[in-house]
């Protein structure tokens, strides 16, 4: 019956055999540990609709592959390389919002902004922000393989000449960086209970204070207890330095 009607689950092939075959005595958990044992053995396949099943991205565009050879080593010169971006959700005060988030390796600086939705459209404003918000030049860039990365954002890193590297599929741990700030905000800052506001507008204003803090205020213990923008700042004096002695 499962063979015939792959979509079927247990109660309603217990339905079935109690109305057409009312001489089979069983139950629906019974029925339910058969259909394990069968997935288990090979013998019927474990239903998933169509609509779940992901769609493989296409890198006939601007997007490429993400390979481990594209890890920046820790120098100075790589700032600005292989900047992660992330997304997370947040109900905040009754508000639900989307967090964007950016996180540079060499001086651990982040970016971040709020919006209502996830969209490439939305990510590709925050990507305009980005630019603002760092004094340095993004050189690349690092996403997952999440639908707001796609088309708009795509197009805007092309027209901006930025290369767009993609994650991939289940390897979190290589945007463990932008991952890692995601989590200290949602801590320090979503988390507070003194954060009362209850509008985009309002958690927009309170989160530039917050990463003002971060970036300013908060030493780093990675860069020798110096905040993100000391570090930046260091850095790029050092290179004028240098291009000034060249």
């Amino acid at each position: 019956m499962r063979k015939d009607h792959p979509t079927y689950g247990k109660a309603k092939i217990y339905a079935i055999i109690k109305r057409d075959h009312s001489h089979f005595i069983t139950s629906v958990s019974s029925i339910g540990r058969i259909l394990a044992s069968l997935i288990k053995q090979g013998k019927i396949k474990r239903y998933k609709a169509s609509w779940h099943c992901k769609k493989r991205r296409k890198f006939d565009k601007h997007a490429q592959r993400w390979k481990y050879e594209n890890k920046p080593q820790k120098l100075a010169e790589n700032i600005g390389k292989m900047v992660q971006i992330d997304h997370m959700s947040v109900c905040k005060n009754g508000i639900q919002v989307k967090h964007f988030q950016a996180w540079e390796g060499i001086t651990k600086s982040v970016a971040a902004e709020i919006y209502s939705n996830a969209t490439s459209k939305t990510a590709a404003k925050f990507l305009d922000q980005l630019e603002k918000s760092y004094e340095f030049p993004i050189k690349s860039i690092q996403v997952d393989g999440g639908s707001e990365f796609m088309k708009e954002f795509e197009e805007a890193c092309k027209n901006k000449g930025i290369p767009l590297f993609v994650l991939l599929p289940k390897s979190p741990k290589y945007n463990g960086g932008v991952e890692r700030a995601n989590r200290t905000f949602r801590e320090d800052f979503y988390d507070k209970d003194d954060l009362l506001e209850d509008s985009i507008g309002g958690l927009r204003a309170e989160l530039k204070k917050a990463l003002h803090i971060y970036n300013n205020f908060r030493p780093h213990q990675a860069l020798d207890y110096l905040t993100p923008n000391q570090y930046t700042r260091q850095i790029l004096r050092q290179q004028k330095v240098s291009y000034l002695l060249n």
